[in-house]
């Protein structure tokens, strides 16, 4: 039993041959180019840059690491720590931290003393002394005047804010709680009511009709719109993908 033959699919007749012709002559040679392109790059990179790599950190930078390591770092190292730490450690004890404690317990120390015992303390007796007979002598001063304050001045105007809120502010503040009592009951509380039922009964209802059309528009359009993708966007969509297919498979 002898095998199908398999046949190439002709090209599709809607495609012209010229525009065929003019697409292998406009795409074909880019399409060389860039697989030349692609193959040279590809040799250039494996038998250019990756040998010049590895010479490169073989020859060049192994040697200049060494060197940097060995020649300048270490050196290095030992000559600061030998010849600018120790000196200058050396420098600093003998020259700074041993003349400074001597100074501060020779000098500092006993001049501190001398001021604190002859210079701050006796002077500062004398003046808490002088202060506690002070206080001694203006304190029933002090005590007579705070009585003569308390009867002249304290209690006139405790007196008198008291009558000012008995006989004004109290009954001020009262009347005005009332006040705002009535003008809630008989205005606030009624318009409250009348929005209430003329948004239960008017706005609502309108707002749902308003709603349930602009559903009924929205639905209409979307249902238009579903029918032109249907009927002129997906024939024309089908037919330009077709032939893009067509020009692919022939190239």
């Amino acid at each position: 039993m002898s095998e199908p033959v398999y046949r190439a699919p002709s090209p599709d007749p809607i495609v012209p041959r010229p525009v065929r012709v003019l697409a292998v002559i406009v795409v074909l040679p880019f399409r060389l180019a860039w697989e030349l392109l692609r193959v040279v790059g590809r040799l250039f990179a494996d038998y250019v840059l990756r040998p010049a790599a590895w010479l490169f950190d073989k020859v060049v930078l192994v040697p200049l690491l060494f060197l940097w390591r060995y020649v300048v770092v270490v050196p290095g190292r030992f000559l600061g720590r030998y010849l600018l730490v120790v000196p200058v450690l050396f420098l600093i004890r003998y020259l700074v931290v041993v003349p400074g404690r001597f100074l501060w317990h020779v000098i500092v120390v006993p001049v501190l003393s001398f001021a604190w015992n002859y210079l701050i303390v006796p002077p500062a007796l004398w003046l808490r002394r002088i202060l506690a007979r002070l206080a001694e002598v203006l304190t029933p001063i002090l005590v007579a005047i705070g009585r003569v304050l308390h009867l002249l001045v304290v209690q006139p105007v405790t007196w008198m804010l008291r009558g000012v809120y008995v006989y004004f502010l109290g009954p001020g503040w009262r009347g005005a709680g009332w006040l705002l009592h009535l003008t809630y009951r008989y205005t606030l509380r009624p318009l409250g009511l009348a929005a209430r039922w003329i948004w239960q009964n008017i706005a609502a209802p309108v707002g749902r009709a308003i709603a349930g059309l602009a559903r009924s528009i929205g639905r209409g359009i979307a249902a238009e719109a579903r029918q032109i993708n249907e009927t002129l966007i997906r024939p024309v969509t089908t037919t330009v993908r077709q032939v893009l297919s067509a020009v692919t498979s022939w190239v």
